[in-house]
């Protein structure tokens, strides 16, 4: 991927044939997963300090949207593993990592981006469906905060749903990481 590509990617310039080639490669290819995530992170921190008011205004709305109208957020689904949300022909999101066993703290959250969200919202959850942690970020990197402490040996599930403006979500579906030091 060329450095064009990726910023075209976080700007969500992406024609759709090209984000969809470009995604699949992201999914195999952690060499370009990494270059990503440490260009993302070098945009967010320079975009961060002049969007932090409105960003703390969108991800307010984005949350009162989440728990006052749209209740499905909050729920797992169906005890068959079947994702209930985004039923209705949209793609899911393309979760990226955490996936399998995970040794490093803190953990690291990245999914792909779509065009119409106005925020997204991550919830960490022990494999039994307790919630450990929940967050709003425009952003698509979100890493666990420090007095979160994952148990040594457990496994977790991990959910991200975009909400874009209208109200609708889009969702990775539930993904599950071990943590082992």
């Amino acid at each position: 991927m060329t450095d064009l590509e990726i910023a075209a990617y976080l700007d969500r310039g992406l024609q759709r044939e090209k984000l969809d080639q470009f995604e699949e490669h992201l999914s195999q290819c952690a060499e370009c997963r990494d270059n990503l995530i440490r260009t993302q992170e070098v945009v967010g921190r320079s975009r961060r300090s002049s969007r932090f008011m409105r960003s703390g205004a969108i991800i307010l709305a984005a949350a009162t949207v989440a728990l006052v109208a749209i209740p499905s957020l909050r729920k797992w689904g169906p005890s068959d593993g079947t994702v209930m949300r985004g039923e209705n022909g949209i793609a899911p999101l393309i979760a990226y990592a955490p996936l399998g066993e995970v040794s490093s703290n803190p953990v690291r959250f990245v999914w792909a981006s779509t065009r119409d969200a106005m925020s997204y919202r991550i919830t960490v959850s022990r494999d039994d469906g307790t919630e450990v942690w929940t967050s709003s970020s425009t952003d698509t990197t979100l890493t666990l905060p420090p007095n979160v402490a994952l148990q040594n040996g457990s496994s977790y599930l991990w959910v991200v749903d975009a909400i874009s403006a209208d109200g609708t979500t889009r969702s990775t579906g539930n993904h599950q990481f071990g943590f082992a030091r």
